[in-house]
């Protein structure tokens, strides 16, 4: 297995040399690069009980990227990723990512990005239990195709405007399956299909919009098991997208999201009316300090299970652009999976502070120091197994030629 993934990770790198290669010969706008990371995980496994309980390793990483601009608006990039864990060498993986985009400011965007993982077929085997974040973290980094596609086309009548969209998310998981093997994760392929149309107006500030989504969110086998949360959901919702004021940018839609379930028999009511929001401000304090934050809430079907769940994020990020070329920032979030038919509720609060230099204008560096507190937040007393404290120290040099 290490080897194949050695294999994996050598093929990034020729990936990356002729995908740099090919574009001069075809003419257009060519940059890559490549980064070297190093650091430490206290944590790889984001448990505290049990046999993977508080297992660390030193790490190594491997960025190489190329981006391709044949003419104006389109881009085909690729970003790759090997990473290393010196203690832990089982959970070493390849992540190649693939980017077409293609955009005409005010009209027309399109955007696919695809990532291919490289690493083991088999999931980790949590016997004493686990939390759902840490069946997201191994998840990310075992053998699957994953897909992120989104498009939309902006129709304008002086003030007034039609924007038509779609997009997609789309997992395809290739770890094996193995059932009858207590605390293993049988993953499962999924996607979220949505597609709709907004009907808003331009303002001296931004634009003023409602939105209608329908969409689609399915959850495939699993090992044989005879339930699913797939659904199909109505959104509706009102959004805003621009300066409210000169130091303030701002996009937020907020609205009800109605889904209905496809198996009366799956765990979790039939039908569920839920917010979905999605909020970003970014708010310019002076000419050298940013601050951000973000706020979402969205209905998903689960990785693992047959559960569906709520994802509720809210990050917060001040940031100071030094005079030398630096910046410093500091950053912190909580993040919850909230189950149905479950008493799971699933908490995760990361905070830490990063440095970035700018050496040259071809040479950059980034460092990065991020503490993760997980909690079990249901009704009752919390279960040992789900709650969890990892550190994560990162070092990362970066070269654009």
């Amino acid at each position: 297995m290490k080897k194949r993934r050695f294999k994996s990770c050598v093929g990034a790198a020729c990936l990356w040399v002729l995908a740099s290669a090919a574009p001069s010969a075809a003419g257009g706008a060519v940059t890559a690069g490549v980064g070297v990371a190093a650091g430490y995980d206290s944590n790889v496994y984001r448990m505290d009980a049990g046999d993977l309980a508080k297992r660390g390793s030193w790490t190594l990483g491997l960025h190489p990227s190329v981006d391709w601009r044949p003419f104006e608006g389109l881009s085909l990039a690729y970003a790759g990723e090997a990473s290393f864990f010196l203690d832990e060498s089982g959970e070493d993986h390849a992540r190649h990512t693939v980017t077409l985009r293609y955009a005409e400011p005010g009209r027309f965007f399109f955007q696919s990005a695809t990532t291919r993982v490289q690493g083991p077929r088999d999931a980790v085997e949590f016997v004493d239990g686990r939390n759902a974040w840490a069946t997201t973290l191994v998840r990310e980094r075992r053998d699957q195709w994953q897909n992120r596609t989104s498009a939309h086309a902006t129709l304008r009548q002086g003030e007034w405007f039609a924007r038509p969209s779609a997009s997609l998310v789309y997992f395809d998981l290739d770890s094996r399956v193995r059932l009858g093997v207590p605390g293993y994760d049988n993953w499962i392929n999924r996607y979220d299909l949505q597609g709709g149309v907004d009907l808003g107006r331009e303002l001296e500030t931004g634009e003023v919009y409602i939105g209608w989504r329908r969409g689609r969110q399915h959850q495939g086998d699993q090992g044989a098991r005879p339930t699913t949360r797939s659904n199909k959901y109505h959104r509706v919702f009102l959004g805003f997208s621009g300066n409210p004021v000169e130091a303030l940018s701002l996009d937020v839609e907020a609205g009800p999201s109605f889904h209905r379930y496809d198996d009366p028999a799956s765990a979790g009511p039939s039908s569920i009316d839920a917010w979905y929001v999605n909020a970003r401000a970014r708010l310019r304090i002076g000419e050298q300090d940013t601050l951000s934050a973000t706020a979402s809430m969205n209905k998903a079907v689960a990785s693992t299970g047959v559960l569906s769940s709520e994802m509720r994020a809210f990050t917060v990020e001040y940031s100071r652009t030094l005079i030398d070329g630096g910046r410093l920032r500091m950053h912190a979030a909580a993040r919850g999976l909230i189950y149905d038919g479950s008493l799971v509720k699933d908490w995760m609060y990361p905070f830490g502070a990063g440095w970035t230099q700018e050496w040259t204008e071809n040479l950059h560096t980034e460092i990065d120091l991020t503490r993760e507190e997980g909690r079990d937040r249901r009704d009752g007393p919390a279960v040992a197994s789900r709650e969890f404290s990892r550190t994560v120290l990162s070092a990362r040099l970066n070269y654009r030629f």
